[in-house]
């Protein structure tokens, strides 16, 4: 989540680190101080986001993990040599983070997280929900996963490839983004999230 957290949202996160976390003390008077510091941090962030319990709660879900990371859960996810379990980890925090980010309220939130462990409990399974513009969509992403790319970079050097396989894909790459901006311009009505507070 420390690295997560360094990634997404960086001017968010920037601006609490500079305007919440150093002004409390940041980690300059111990590490009992250093966990409340994080903790509040999170809260506050979850409390700028919405008045609503969701928010709160996410805060405070995501501030159990940063100081479980610095207190122990940190040091065994860095000498953790099956790296895919960290990558687990970190997916199955975020998602049931937005699940509370997302849900309108408790409730709501607890029974999403109940569907997405029992997909069958209101006949809608996932099939239902599949056509070939996500599965296409899915193996795109997979595709383009950290590791996916790692490997194929690794694999394009050992054959030396060209010059060539580099600019057809920074094309694709820049095709990939241009079709997502049409893409969200032609969707549905989608208005910036924080015109509602």
């Amino acid at each position: 989540m420390r690295e997560f957290w360094r990634r997404w949202h960086i001017s968010l996160s920037t601006w609490f680190r500079e305007y919440v976390y150093i002004p409390l003390g940041g980690n300059r008077k111990g590490k009992a101080r250093t966990y409340l510091n994080l903790f509040i941090v999170f809260l506050v962030t979850g409390i700028w986001h919405g008045a609503a319990y969701t928010f709160v709660l996410w805060g405070i879900y995501f501030g159990i993990f940063m100081v479980a990371e610095r207190l122990f859960l940190g040091k065994w996810l860095d000498k953790n040599p099956v790296k895919p379990v960290n990558w687990l980890y970190t997916q199955l925090v975020v998602l049931f983070g937005w699940v509370l980010f997302r849900a309108k309220d408790v409730p709501t939130a607890l029974s999403y997280v109940k569907e997405m462990f029992s997909p069958c409990t209101n006949g809608d399974m996932i099939w239902n929900y599949l056509s070939l513009y996500t599965c296409v969509a899915f193996v795109v992403a997979v595709l383009a996963c950290g590791f996916v790319q790692r490997g194929l970079r690794k694999l394009l050097e050992r054959f030396k490839v060209t010059n060539c396989a580099y600019v057809l894909e920074t094309c694709l790459e820049a095709g990939i983004i241009v079709s997502s901006v049409f893409m969200l311009a032609s969707g549905s009505y989608n208005p910036f999230i924080y015109f509602q507070f």
